[in-house]
C-alpha cells in the first residue's frame, strides 16, 4: 500500500511540470488564435457594415511557424435573412504579438465561397 502511494505521488510530482510547461508555451496556435480573434473583429466591423445581416461565425487561422509573420486564414459567415452562408479566404500579414496585442495587422481577401444555408448548394457570390 505504500509503495503505491509512493507511486501515486512520484506521478504526480513528475506529471506538474509536464502540464505547466506545456500551459506557458507560447507557439503558432497561440499567435493563430489571437490574429483569429483580431481578424474575426475587423472583419465583422468592416463587411458587416457593407452586407446588412452579415455575422462571422468563426475564423481559423494557420501559421507556418511563429516567425513567419504571416498566416492564411478562413472567416465563416452567415446571413440568415437571405438563408446564406459562406468562407472568406484570408492572407493576413503583422509584426508582433505580444500579451495579446498585434502591431503592423493588415489583411486581405482571396477568395470566398457561397451556398445555401439549407441545402449547402453552392452559390455565386
Amino acid at each position: 500500500m505504500r509503495r503505491l502511494v509512493a507511486l501515486i505521488a512520484l506521478a504526480a510530482t513528475l506529471a506538474i511540470p509536464a502540464f505547466a510547461s506545456a500551459s506557458l508555451r507560447v507557439g503558432p496556435n497561440a499567435e493563430a488564435a489571437v490574429l483569429a480573434g483580431e481578424l474575426k473583429g475587423q472583419m465583422q466591423a468592416k463587411l458587416g457594415k457593407q452586407v446588412s445581416g452579415m455575422v462571422f461565425t468563426k475564423v481559423h487561422c494557420n501559421l507556418p511557424s511563429v516567425s513567419a509573420l504571416k498566416a492564411t486564414c478562413q472567416a465563416h459567415w452567415k446571413i440568415d435573412r437571405a438563408r446564406e452562408i459562406g468562407i472568406y479566404y484570408v492572407k493576413v500579414a503583422y509584426k508582433t504579438v505580444k500579451g495579446g496585442a498585434i502591431s503592423g495587422f493588415k489583411w486581405s481577401t482571396t477568395g470566398v465561397t457561397c451556398a445555401d444555408a439549407k441545402t449547402n448548394k453552392k452559390l455565386s457570390c
